[in-house]
This record gives C-alpha cells, structure tokens and sequence, in this order.
C-alpha cells in the first residue's frame, strides 16, 4: 500500500489498517504561515473559530489566544485535533457541506475567525457571508509539493497490486504524473470529486469510501487488503 499524505498523516493512517506492507512517500508537505501573522489575528476580537483540517489546528494549536475557544470543526478526527489543543469542539459530523450547515443554524450572531489551507474543498467564507455572518479567513498553511521516494516509484513501476488512498483531489493530482498506463493501482478515493481527478482507467476500478472521513477510508483501504489476501491465498480444499 502507499500512503502518499504528509507524513505525520500518513504513518498515523497505516496504524489503523492490518496486513499491509506501507510504503509511506508523502507527495507534499506541510508549510505553515509565519506565527506572528496568524497571532496577531488571534489577538483580535472574535467568538469562535472554524477548522476545517486537523492540519490547520496542529499549525496553531501552540499560539496564544487558543486555550478554551469554541471551534467549529467537520468530523471527529478534526475535532479530536481541536480538543487535544485545549479547543471546545462543536462537530458537524461529516464533510465541509455539512459544517457550513451547522454554521448557518448555530453561529448567526458569532464573529467567526475561519483557519485554513491554501487549497480547500469547498468555500465556506462566501456563503457564511452571504447570509450575513461575521467571517474573516486566515490562510495558515501550504501544502508543497514534494519528490516521490525510490521505493514508491518502484512499486508503482512494478506487476504487484498497489492500494492507493487518496485523501484530496491534490492528492489524486500530484499522483498522476508517477502512474503509467499500466501501473498496478487501486486507488480508493475520499470522494467522488477525488476520483473525478483520475483519468478513466483508474477511475472506472477506484473504490470511493462511503463518508468523507478517516474512518470510512480505513474501513475501505482494510476491505482491499483483505481482499487482495484472500486472492493470494487461497483457502486449501479440506
């Protein structure tokens, strides 16, 4: 299996899967804004905060201004990542769309200060906005594209079957150059949007997980290991 997430994401997600070889080549990684920059928002009135990527809260999550916050957050592992700063979690559990939701419904008469990345899935400032909802946004990371290792351009260039989890559709874009037209790949994509990226031939045998969170893509990832086990050993006749 390879793992292509920046690499403190990556070697956490192969803990979750079992009888897999991982190879862990991060395809990016993590470049966050200066401190001073994002301190000096902090240090501004607001009332609640929005993350939207586990990422967005391990980049802050040192800063003053943090401890005991309300922050608004899609699913449990970015909540998780919030409660481990010593934020409250408020969970939409789900994706972006239905944290904007929650947002709609519970934050009206907030100010919100929305942490993110350079790149999201979905706008959430425009429609908040929109509705008349105190937004300001904050860009506190970058995701930098790096060189694929040795080991994963092997695998990739080899006969054997290679699982591929692909978390974003930056992911899936920045895997693309490395997959020959007969590379032995299964991706298994967050979202259809993900799989969207790939071209037909590994579009048309990507699986898609049934929510966009880690779970889902663990539960998804573990049903091709398994899978794949049982093609390669196949039980005795008794």
């Amino acid at each position: 299996m390879l793992i292509t997430r920046p690499e403190a994401a990556a070697r956490r997600f192969a803990l979750t899967l079992k009888r897999a070889r991982v190879i862990v080549s991060p395809l990016m990684r993590l470049a966050p804004a200066p401190p001073e920059e994002v301190s000096a928002l902090l240090a501004e009135p607001f009332d609640a905060l929005i993350f939207t990527s586990e990422n967005a809260v391990h980049v802050v999550r040192d800063l003053p201004g943090l401890a005991g916050r309300t922050a608004f957050v899609p699913g449990p592992r970015t909540a998780e990542a919030a409660e481990e700063a010593g934020l409250t979690a408020v969970c939409a559990e789900g994706d972006a769309r239905n944290l904007l939701a929650l947002l709609l419904l519970r934050a009206r008469d907030l100010r919100l200060l929305y942490l993110r990345g350079a790149e999201v899935a979905r706008d959430l400032a425009t429609p908040l906005l929109g509705a008349g909802i105190s937004v300001r946004e904050k860009v506190v990371y970058r995701q930098i594209e790096v060189p694929i290792s040795a080991e994963a351009k092997a695998a990739l260039e080899g006969t054997q079957p290679v699982i591929a989890p692909l978390f974003s559709a930056r992911s899936a874009a920045l895997l693309l150059p490395h997959l020959s037209a007969r590379a032995p790949v299964r991706p298994i994509a967050i979202s259809a949007g993900t799989a969207a990226v790939l071209p037909t031939p590994f579009r048309e045998q990507t699986v898609v997980a049934a929510a966009k969170n880690g779970s889902a893509m663990s539960e998804a990832v573990q049903r091709q290991i398994d899978a794949l086990v049982r093609v390669e050993r196949p039980q005795r006749p008794r």
